[in-house]
This record gives structure tokens, sequence and C-alpha cells, in this order.
């Protein structure tokens, strides 16, 4: 990915949790929405989840039935942050 393209599309899967809050979410299927917009790898989606992660933006988790697929979900925080557009 593209150095320049790292904001906006750290942006936008802020935005695709954000507007699915109520779902979480592998960076597989993020990465599978979001590809249709940036050029990007399931890696450059998963790290962008980590950003938004230690920002407080997303939370993480695995399955607690066992797996080792991480999930993410939005924070209220990167709900608002999304909302107010920051």
């Amino acid at each position: 990915m593209d150095a320049t393209d790292i904001p906006a599309f750290r942006r936008a899967v802020r935005a695709h949790l954000a507007e699915r809050s109520a779902v979480s979410q592998s960076a597989a299927t993020i990465h599978r929405h979001l590809a249709r917009e940036f050029v990007c790898t399931v890696e450059d989606t998963a790290t962008a989840c980590a950003v938004l992660e230690a920002l407080g933006f997303v939370a993480s988790f695995f399955d607690p039935l066992g797996g080792a697929t991480r999930f993410y979900k939005a924070t209220a925080a990167g709900i608002i942050a999304h909302e107010r557009g920051e």
C-alpha cells in the first residue's frame, strides 16, 4: 500500500467498523469490503486495525470458544470520532 493512502485507509477501516458497530469482523471480512476502494492486503487491514486499537477506536478479541481468528469491533470512542468526522 502506498504511504500516502495509509491515513485514508485507516479512516475507512474505522468508518467501516463504526457503521457496523453491532457486529465484530475479522480483518479478512473488512478487507473484502475495502478492497473495492483501496489496493491493500489483509495484512494492511490487520495493521490498520492494530493501530486503531492502540488509539482506542477499535477493540479486538478472539472467539471465546476457541479459534485463531482475531475479530475487531468499533469502540464508543471510534463511533463518536467517525460521527464527528475526526
